[in-house]
């Protein structure tokens, strides 16, 4: 052999060797994680948070049998990239809640290597917000957020801060999914109105859209951020909805055809739009993409609010009653056979603006009573559902109910009827009608994470 054949065979075996070293050497430090999502011993996480678990290189997709076990227990969905475990609720996190993730199973890279080393990690949820207008003066031309402590108290850091302030009154708002920005509705004479975006980690606020004397209203964002439905009246034109992409602020109609429609509301997917249509006296539900559409004849002009998970909606109808009285009356619609229910009893009706709990399973609505409205609270597995008086104060009246994310908690706008000219509060109840705050000269209340 010569020498150079000789070389050549050395240096073969010196690389071999190596790479076999490195082999033993990394199946004995085995499939190794860079990065968790929260991170380790992160504190004030928000309640809308995923958790994610990233590996330094490709995951074997037939090597994958682990699961997360997760302290408190959440109920949710696994994912999977080609380095990273995603898991994704079902529902909000607990507030002011310390959670231990663990990660459970066989799992193989695809070099081969395993995951040999435990993987456990906490972190701790922040406490809720409750955001609102203030309704001082009538001006409400400010927004402003108070927390809410473990347990609904409000204690010593409940104190308000406010969110944004403008020279116009602030017609209504709503937050993005990932709680990082608010679209809000201002006034600008006696009808029109304008959309702007409020950057709450500190950019300030700046206007989305100039609706140049028409009245833009009833803007929702959709479940992924990705884009705004709103309703748009130019008079002496009825409403129409729109959409608008947040980033760009290109807008264009929700349907290519002139359907007329308010108060659009999203499906919990993203993939549907309900709004009402009230010269086709009903319920519009369109694709969010475009598509099919469908018509759901009712007679009251109320709002879809969607079930989570389900394409399933709530409103209120008018039904005719004994001695030809029509009242409202809580429908649910199953939209795969579009049948249409009474969930509760025939003693509900002056029922209306039913809201659904995040797990699907509850639901709060607004009851006429002797004097004023009052809060009433549905559970059932459905279709029957039977309900309760959740607060029966005779000298307030309630409308606008929005859950907390975690379901525990609701908000509530309320009047007094005991005086002339009230100013509105915003109270937040917990599950048993108690209330655990009361926030003076406030409307509008939405929840924060």
């Amino acid at each position: 052999m010569r020498p150079l054949d000789r070389a050549a065979l050395a240096t073969l075996g010196a690389v071999a060797a190596v790479a076999a070293a490195a082999v033993a050497i990394g199946d004995r430090v085995g499939l190794q994680v860079v990065a968790v999502t929260p991170e380790r011993d992160a504190g004030r996480v928000s309640t809308q948070a995923g958790i994610e678990v990233r590996f330094a290189e490709s995951v074997d997709p037939d090597g994958r049998s682990v699961r997360l076990a997760i302290k408190p227990p959440i109920d949710g969905a696994l994912r999977w990239g080609a380095r990273t475990l995603l898991f994704d609720p079902h529902r909000a996190l607990s507030a002011r809640t310390r959670y231990t993730v663990r990660l459970v199973g066989a799992l193989r890279a695809a070099s081969g290597r395993r995951l040999r080393a435990p993987v456990e990690w906490s972190f701790e949820t922040g406490a809720l917000r409750i955001a609102y207008v203030t309704a001082a003066a009538t001006a409400r031309n400010r927004i402003a957020a108070r927390t809410v402590n473990a347990g609904g108290a409000g204690g010593p850091e409940s104190g308000e801060r406010t969110l944004a302030s403008f020279e116009r009154p602030v017609r209504d708002f709503h937050r993005a999914p990932d709680g990082g920005s608010l679209v809000a509705t201002l006034g600008t004479d006696g009808f029109a109105a304008d959309l702007w975006l409020i950057d709450l980690q500190g950019a300030g606020a700046r206007e989305l859209l100039d609706c140049a004397g028409a009245e833009c209203s009833n803007a929702r964002w959709a479940p992924d951020g990705t884009a705004i439905v709103f309703s748009q009246r130019r008079l002496p034109l009825p409403p129409r909805p729109w959409l608008i992409d947040p980033r760009t602020g290109d807008t264009r109609p929700l349907l290519e055809e002139e359907v007329i429609g308010f108060d659009p509301r999203w499906s919990a997917d993203g993939a549907w739009v309900a709004f009402v249509s009230p010269l086709e006296g009903g319920l519009r539900v369109a694709g969010a993409a475009g598509g099919r559409t469908v018509l759901v004849p009712t007679r009251s002009n109320a709002p879809a609010a969607w079930r989570p998970g389900a394409l399933t909606l709530l409103t209120s109808d008018l039904r005719e009653g004994q001695g030809g009285q029509f009242a409202d009356v809580v429908v649910s619609i199953d939209l795969a056979d579009l049948s249409v229910r009474t969930p509760l009893g025939a003693e509900h009706r002056g029922s209306r603006s039913p809201s659904w709990a995040p797990d699907g399973v509850s639901f709060a609505f607004i009851r006429m009573a002797d004097r004023g409205e009052q809060v009433w609270l549905a559970t059932g597995a459905g279709p029957q559902f039977s309900a309760a008086p959740l607060v029966t104060a005779p000298s307030f009246t309630y409308r606008e109910i929005v859950f907390a994310p975690g379901g525990d908690l609701m908000a509530v706008q309320r009047s007094r009827l005991d005086v002339p000219y009230p100013q509105p509060e915003v109270v937040v109840l917990d599950l048993s009608g108690q209330v655990v705050m009361a926030i003076a000269d406030a409307a509008t209340p939405r929840w924060l994470p």
